[in-house]
């Protein structure tokens, strides 16, 4: 198979892989139509949950979420001093992943071999395909790197 042929082969299963995913995204948003009409017939029925002849059981569940951002990082820490009378339980120190992928990638292109980086880091590179125009094409995504 010459180049060409294999640059056919990739962009059909691109467009495959592109078609499959916006299938899965309105999938994805039908069903989360259908599960909030289920927990609001529910909460309207006063049921918290259903079983059904084939043994499986539908319950409802009590979603907990908050927002915590850089934006409102200073804030939360005041309120916990406020409120805790300290924020250390809820303070911790990580590395930053995007830093220290800059930080790597540097290193590699001043010549450092990705075998001389700490084993524990586990760096790996390999070549993929970016695609410019992509979405010129009726695609989508356009410049994302191959997966």
């Amino acid at each position: 198979m010459n180049i060409n042929e294999r640059l056919d082969t990739y962009v059909a299963a691109r467009q495959d892989y592109d078609a499959k995913r916006r299938l899965a995204s309105e999938a994805e948003e039908v069903r989360r139509r259908a599960e909030a009409d289920l927990v609001n017939a529910m909460l309207d029925a006063g049921t918290k949950s259903i079983g059904r002849d084939d043994g499986s059981l539908f319950s409802l569940r009590k979603n907990f979420s908050f927002s915590l951002t850089e934006a409102n990082m200073q804030q939360a820490r005041e309120w916990l001093l406020e409120s805790e009378g300290d924020d250390s339980p809820f303070v911790k120190e990580v590395v930053s992943k995007p830093a220290l992928t800059e930080l790597l990638k540097k290193k590699m292109e001043d010549g450092i071999d990705a075998l001389e980086l700490p084993a524990f880091l586990k760096v790996n590179t390999m070549p993929g395909i970016s695609v410019r125009g992509w979405k010129q094409l009726g695609n989508i995504d356009d410049n994302q790197e191959a997966e």
